[in-house]
Parts: C-alpha cells; structure tokens; sequence
C-alpha cells in the first residue's frame, strides 16, 4: 500500500469515525459529528454523484412520507425538518459509495475512536484528586451523560473481543484494555444492560449458524457482564461516585433548567398519575416517552412524520413524581422505539424485520454483526438520543444498502 492511500484511509476512517461517535462534542453549535459531510466530495470528485443517487432509498421514503402527510394534514413546512432531510440524503450517498471500505476497515475506525478518545479522557477528564477519570455525567465534555457512552460502548466492547481473538493485535489490544477502563469507570445501566441485550439476541437469532468457537466467546462475554454486576465492590463504587457528585451533578441540572418545586398538591385525576409511583427520574421519563407515543400512535397509524415527536409532545397528560421529567427527552424521546413509531407509525416496524434478517443472514460477516446490531437494538430499546446521535442513522443506512447489496451478489 503506497504512502498516500494509507494517509487516505486514515482521512476517510477519521471522517467516519466522527459520523459515528462524536455526536455530543459541539462548539458553538458546529457538531463534530457533521465532519463526516466531507466525503460527499468523494462521489463528485469521481464523477459517480447521479450513479449513487439512484441507488438511494430512505431518503426518497422519509421525503416522500414527510411531504404526503404535510399536505394531506395541511401543516406548516418546517424548513428545519427539510434541511435534516437532506443530511440524511448526504450521509446516505456517502455510506453507498464507503460500503466496502467501512465493512473491511472497522477495526481502524474504532482504532482511530480510541486514540481520540482515551487521549482527550486521559489528558483533559483525569482528576485524581476526586477519583475521576472521564466522569462524563459531571464535567459533560465529550460525552455528556455516561449513558451516552453505554450506547455505543457494548458494539466496541462485543467487536473489539472477537476482533483480538481472531487478530490478536497488540497495540489494539492494549488500546481496547484502556477503553474498558474508563468505560467501568463510568458505567451505566444503559451499558450493562445493553451489552447483555446485544449477546443474547445476536447469539439467540444466529445460534445455528455460529461455530461453537464463537457461541463459547458470547458466553464468556455474557458471563463477564453478569459478574461485574453483581460484584460487592462494583456496587459500592458507585454508589460512592453518587455521593461524592450528587450535589453538583443536582445543582447542574437544575441550573440548565431553571426548575422550581413541583405544585404536588394538585393533581389531575384525567392525567396519567406516575407520581402515586415510587419511580426514579430515568424511569419515569422512559415510561412518558412509552406512553406519550402510544397516545400518538392510536391517532396516526403512519406517524405524524419525520422529526416531529417534539411537536407533539403530551407532558400534559401526564401527573409526574419528578418535576423535571416534563423537561427531559421531549425532543427525541427518551429511546428511539418511541420516537419511531409515533414519527412513521407502521412503517417503523419494517427496522425490525431488517435487523432480524441482517443478523440472522449467513452472508453478512459475524463481525459486522457485532458492531451494527448492538448500536440499534440499544438505542431502539434502551436508550437513544434520536437517529442523528449515537451513531444510529448511521448504522441503519449501513445494514440496509450492505445488506441488499451482498444479497444481489450473492
């Protein structure tokens, strides 16, 4: 490989790198993530710009349901709503036209991942004098929140210890040590959770098909996970973490929000009553997000269109415990099974039949099963933070044109 296409590959694993993971770092409302833009000016440069626009297909849907249910419900057209559209026109041509190369390079993308990420953790998150490394709930730079970080960590975690079985880089390996480092330091129920989800339905759907090599490595996985969760020690750790940053970690969020008490004196008996429950803030906020799009569900069985969960939000309905769950995840609702179904209503559930057969088909490569499903069956079920973030629209795109295009050369 000459000197130049090695820079190139860098460069483009960069770009993508960036698509995917660097989706909370923001300065003055530039968003990293948007660097990955630079590769459409691959499909110009090579003259392939109107092949590849034939080959596009959710674009054409998203447009084209957008635009019906606008004029047939006579709403206004948001302009915000088109500009996203065309982003997901641009990411969609860049990944047709990077197939091959993200299916074959994945192991340098996250490579690249790493020496970002455990750079900037190590040199600008490490505070030894309050025990911190990352503490991304609390200083909220790279990441901001550590759920944010279990979304995507359990694809690198799964990818990663296969990648080292098969491979058995050094230099990879101790990168990929590193990270599991910070990531337990900064744990989550959202990665904990989402990393055993992941094992169980990639082993579960593809369990005839696996070598009993590869099935052992899931259970050993999976037996780790439990483990860690279990252990005394972990559980104390964190609760410490929660004592030593609870005043600030509050006074943040109250600060971001402005809040004042919640009146608890009054109380709508029409409303849906979670405040009679002994729910913790995430719970709640997860279970209006269910609720809230089931309300919008039964009134839209095609959904109320692309991007619009935010404007038909119904924190109103609603009697909350906490007073700050009526702030929380009303744009993007708190997963994307939410957001999905009350934007495209049935037509959401064509994403589950396509990860079914993604995962399940003998033709797609274990490994890229290993990075792909986690990302969207955790922010599907789990935790999201819309199609734009946690690499989801990203990985959907992916599994879609990757898959139908192997199937027809097959």
């Amino acid at each position: 490989m000459s000197l130049s296409i090695k820079y190139k590959n860098i460069v483009v694993s960069l770009l993508i790198c960036s698509g995917i993971f660097f989706w909370d770092i923001e300065y003055n409302y530039f968003k990293l993530e948007t660097l990955i833009i630079i590769l459409i000016l691959n499909s110009f440069i090579n003259y392939n710009f109107l092949e590849d626009l034939k080959k596009v297909k959710i674009f054409y849907i998203l447009f084209l349901q957008t635009l019906l249910l606008d004029l047939i419900n006579q709403e206004q057209l948001f302009f915000e709503i088109y500009i996203k559209l065309i982003y997901v026109l641009i990411l969609e041509l860049i990944i047709i036209r990077n197939l091959t190369f993200i299916s074959k390079n994945l192991h340098k993308i996250i490579f690249v991942f790493f020496i970002i990420f455990l750079s900037y953790t190590f040199l600008f998150l490490y505070v030894p004098s309050q025990n911190c490394l990352g503490c991304f709930s609390i200083y909220r730079k790279f990441y901001t929140e550590n759920s944010h970080l279990g979304m995507i960590a359990p694809s690198i975690i799964i990818f990663g210890f296969f990648y080292l079985v098969n491979k058995k880089k050094l230099i990879f390996g101790f990168l990929y040590l590193l990270f599991i480092f910070v990531v337990l330091n900064n744990f989550s129920a959202t990665l904990f959770v989402g990393l055993i989800m992941s094992i169980f339905f990639i082993s579960f759907v593809f369990f005839k098909n696996y070598k009993t090599q590869i099935l052992l490595g899931y259970f050993v996985l999976f037996f780790l996970t439990m483990s860690l969760i279990l252990m005394s020690d972990f559980k104390d750790s964190l609760q410490k973490k929660i004592l030593n940053f609870k005043i600030e970690d509050h006074q943040q969020i109250q600060k971001k929000f402005k809040e004042h008490e919640p009146d608890n004196n009054f109380l709508n008996q029409n409303k849906y009553n979670l405040s009679k429950y002994n729910l913790g803030l995430s719970l709640e906020v997860y279970l209006k997000s269910v609720i809230t799009s089931y309300e919008i569900f039964k009134n839209n069985f095609f959904g109320v269109g692309f991007d619009k969960y935010k404007f038909n939000t119904k924190n109103e309905i609603f009697n909350f415990k906490h007073n700050l769950t009526k702030k929380l995840n009303n744009q993007d609702s708190s997963q994307n099974f939410s957001k999905g179904i009350s934007e495209f209503g049935i037509l959401f559930i064509y994403i589950f039949y396509l990860i079914f057969i993604f995962t399940k088909s003998k033709i797609v490569p274990a490994q890229i099963k290993n990075f792909f499903i986690p990302i969207l069956i955790i922010q599907i079920f789990i935790r999201g933070a819309g199609y734009f973030n946690g690499g989801f629209l990203f990985s959907f795109l992916f599994i879609f044109h990757y898959y139908y295009r192997i199937k027809n050369i097959k």
